[in-house]
């Protein structure tokens, strides 16, 4: 599934692709949360005017998985 927003001058695209193996898992979900968004609000702040942000996930060995994805500049190699 994929949704378009408009983030200020910016328009972003939202790609999911979730696993629908995936179980239920004990969590806490406030940090769960606060990671995901600030991920996703790292990526748009360093798109330029436009970009893609895909989230996956996977279940697989009795481990659940989120990936999070851009398609942004990166990270200069003198900052990594």
């Amino acid at each position: 599934a994929k949704s378009k927003y408009s983030i200020g001058k910016k328009e972003i695209s939202f790609k999911r692709k979730l696993d629908p193996e995936v179980p239920d898992i004990i969590a806490d979900r406030a940090q769960l949360e606060e990671v995901l968004t600030n991920l996703v609000i790292n990526a748009v702040q360093a798109f330029i005017d436009k970009g893609e942000i895909t989230v996956k996930t996977g279940f697989g060995n009795h481990i659940a998985t989120i990936e999070i994805s851009d398609n942004g500049p990166g990270i200069a190699k003198e900052n990594l």
